[in-house]
């Protein structure tokens, strides 16, 4: 306790001499807080036409899928057996591990994540979660953390009707944004770091094959300097109409054996020192919103 007053005594003394002030009294983070959320209100209904036109082309492609699948499928006879997937067997599920100190908030905001029962072509889950650090005065030398991971799990199967090396291809079509504020400050500024992975695991005849390679479509750490700083970054609208995940030549399968792939988004939210993070796959002004995946395509080649 001696040594964390002498460090807080002198950087008061630093503080003063310039000219800045340490302390951030409850009504200065309430009015930037205030601004943040106008902001990022702001932020979010400009991004929504983007995200509609995003979100019709994705039905045109799928559109122009679904009449032309024979031609993605290939049967007994040929070297390589493919299958398309396009409906899911149960609703996603999902899970948020969150971690806080000083006060600070994560994980899910209410209402909860709503999967309703996956249609062709559309497994979908929508919700809305954030990270808010909050300040901490009495150790202004050290940066609040507040953080989580949200993870979700879209299940497809299959039944292997050929022997063979398997391989399976994912398709993602996330329709979203993520909002990051950061307050400013000459000593302390806000802080916060934002992430999406996308991924799967594969399980066929009851054995769990190695994971393939993952997908980042969002990775960034950003600061603010004595000006608050905001970005509102748009999920989906790169990277063509769905973002594919290959995890080619898993191992070896039999006529019989049940396939089961888990494709799986991850979000990472994280903030420091009154930094706030705020995901939102869930909206009433836009209800195409969501994370989707239309797709698994698996191979079996003989």
């Amino acid at each position: 306790m001696r040594e964390h007053r002498e460090r807080s005594r002198a950087l008061a003394q630093a503080a003063r001499r310039l000219g800045a002030d340490v302390d951030v009294t409850p009504e200065t983070y309430e009015a930037e807080w205030k601004a943040l959320q106008l902001r990022a209100k702001e932020q979010h209904e400009a991004s929504i036409p983007v995200l509609r036109h995003q979100h019709e082309r994705q039905r045109a492609a799928f559109r122009r899928i679904m009449d032309n699948r024979r031609r993605l499928e290939y049967r007994g006879g040929n070297p390589v057996h493919q299958t398309c997937i396009w409906k899911a067997v149960q609703p996603a599920s999902f899970q948020s591990l969150p971690f806080t100190f000083n006060t600070g908030t994560a994980g899910f905001d209410p209402p909860l994540p709503v999967a309703p029962p996956p249609t062709t072509g559309k497994c979908t889950i929508t919700l809305k979660a954030s990270a808010v650090a909050n300040a901490a005065p009495s150790l202004p030398f050290q940066g609040p953390v507040a953080g989580t991971e949200i993870d979700t799990f879209h299940t497809f199967e299959t039944t292997a009707e050929v022997d063979g090396q398997l391989s399976v291809s994912a398709y993602f079509a996330p329709l979203g944004n993520i909002f990051v504020g950061m307050p400013g400050s000459c000593l302390f500024p806000g802080g916060t770091h934002v992430g999406m992975e996308l991924f799967m695991n594969v399980r066929a005849g009851g054995i769990d094959l190695p994971v393939g390679p993952s997908r980042m479509i969002l990775d960034q750490d950003l600061r603010a300097s004595c000006a608050g700083e905001s970005r509102n970054f748009l999920i989906g609208v790169s990277g063509g109409d769905a973002y594919e995940v290959s995890n080619p030549n898993l191992g070896s399968v039999q006529a019989g054996d049940t396939i089961r792939v888990k494709a799986a988004y991850a979000i990472y939210l994280a903030a420091d020192w009154r930094g706030v993070c705020q995901a939102t796959f869930a909206s009433t002004t836009a209800p195409f919103f969501g994370l989707n995946v239309p797709l698994v395509l698996v191979t079996i080649s003989s």
